[in-house]
């Protein structure tokens, strides 16, 4: 992480980031967003099989607006009346 930020990182929250990654995906899971294998990216084809490649393995159904969607839909869904900013993506 230090290396991809030019060493501008707090090595605290890379810490928490990196221990509480598994956790974090399973909450999101929790609530309903689905993954999906990045085939056309991160992998490729060896003797038949997928190997996958730069510690990429999946992504959110549609990407990261899809992964902003569905966790708005999922937190209005369980909390009535409180919001999400919701990010906007343009291509």
């Amino acid at each position: 992480m230090g290396r991809v930020t030019q060493y501008r990182t707090d090595p605290d929250m890379v810490e928490l980031l990196v221990r509480r990654s598994h956790a974090t995906l399973k909450w999101i899971r929790g609530r309903g967003i689905r993954f999906v294998p990045i085939y056309g990216r991160q992998a490729f084809k060896v003797e038949g099989k997928f190997k996958f490649w730069g510690g990429l393995t999946i992504e959110a159904w549609g990407g990261g607006p899809g992964l902003i969607e569905a966790l708005h839909t999922s937190h209005s869904a369980k909390e009535p009346g409180s919001f999400i900013t919701r990010a906007r993506f343009h291509s």
